[in-house]
């Protein structure tokens, strides 16, 4: 026969969970406070493709007419001038990344900027390749860290890796020849997980580099190659590694 304190203990359960059942019903819902950044409030350009919030605290925006940083009160907007060979390169911001070091780097239509907050300029990094490639490698669409104070960038022609002690880019392309080879030169994502390898978002499939490597991996989701479905635009790895 159960004891009276263990049969106590268990009739108090269920009426603490019916009161604390109770009592989240009968709360106010919870609800969310938005608070526009417009143009009139000092913002380049309303259709904004990027976002990052510096060690600073500062938030920083690029849109498609210059990059803007808000600080909570007031904004300061930089935008590409042809006389300010210091000014951002290209007044198109697509992606805003914030290195290990705190650093800012902003991936723009005309190529991979650095900036400087003490002087408040900006430092242009190109890949140099044939002209005959055209401009496309200077378009970036997302950048990653290597793990070693370098940089991966996207862009819209080729993967390249960016060694800034040196300042020297190494370019992957697509080669129809060589099944290692980057699967397509269109590359629009990047994540690098905790076992080193990169992965890479292309317009016609996913692509993985181990470390060290200089062949890729490929995996498509539809076998056809119909590039519908194959197409890669965001890649995100969890806390778990997942991708």
């Amino acid at each position: 026969m159960p004891s009276v304190k263990r049969l106590c203990r268990w009739l108090l359960l269920p009426a603490l969970m019916l009161w604390q059942a109770t009592a989240w019903a009968g709360a106010p819902p919870r609800s969310l406070r938005f608070e526009q950044l417009s143009v009139e409030h000092g913002l380049a350009q309303e259709t904004v493709l990027a976002i990052a919030q510096d060690r600073q605290g500062f938030i920083w925006l690029g849109t498609q007419a210059g990059l803007t940083r808000f600080d909570g009160y007031r904004t300061i907007t930089y935008k590409s001038a042809v006389a300010d060979p210091r000014s951002l390169v290209d007044n198109w911001v697509r992606v805003l990344h914030l290195d290990p070091a705190g650093q800012l780097w902003i991936g723009t239509d005309g190529g991979l900027d650095r900036y400087d907050s003490a002087s408040r300029t900006f430092t242009h990094y190109l890949p140099r390749e044939s002209a005959q490639r055209g401009n496309g490698n200077r378009h970036v669409r997302a950048i990653a860290d290597d793990g070693a104070g370098g940089l991966w960038v996207a862009s819209a022609d080729g993967l390249h890796h960016f060694d800034p002690a040196s300042q020297r880019f190494t370019s992957w392309h697509h080669d129809p020849a060589d099944a290692g080879s980057l699967s397509n030169d269109h590359v629009t994502a990047l994540a690098r997980d905790a076992a080193g390898r990169l992965w890479v978002g292309t317009a016609s499939g996913l692509d993985m580099l181990p470390p060290g490597a200089t062949r890729f991996q490929h995996y498509t989701i539809d076998a056809s190659g119909d590039s519908k479905f194959n197409s890669v635009t965001a890649l995100q790895i969890d806390s778990a590694q997942n991708l």
